[in-house]
């Protein structure tokens, strides 16, 4: 029997789409939570790039982060731009990211 690992993608993906919309929502995202926390590796390149980023502050949106993961060479690694652009728009607030926090917590 292949049993997988607990998991919650999409809970994933509205976490990191929720740093990108506020100061607020990026700081909270950067202190509560580490890359390890995420089931797709993917998912935990990305938060590197933003963490990368936000403890350099730097400016953290869909250009910076495009360009800091093209200066590494992760961008084919996280499914390209299309998939960093999903990513970003999976929500529309960044107000609900202690929810999505505690959703991929409670999985991990």
């Amino acid at each position: 029997m292949n049993k997988e690992l607990p998991k919650n993608i999409e809970a994933e993906k509205s976490l990191l789409g929720s740093m990108f919309w506020s100061r607020e929502s990026l700081q909270k995202g950067c202190e509560e939570v580490d890359k390890d926390v995420f089931y797709l590796e993917s998912h935990a390149k990305i938060f590197d790039a933003i963490k990368h980023l936000y403890l350099s502050d730097s400016p953290v949106d869909m250009t910076s982060v495009t360009t800091y993961l093209i200066s590494v060479d992760k961008i084919k690694e996280i499914g390209g731009v299309e998939y960093l652009n999903e990513v970003v728009n999976s929500v529309a607030t960044g107000a609900n990211i202690e929810y999505y926090i505690n959703l991929v917590s409670e999985k991990y």
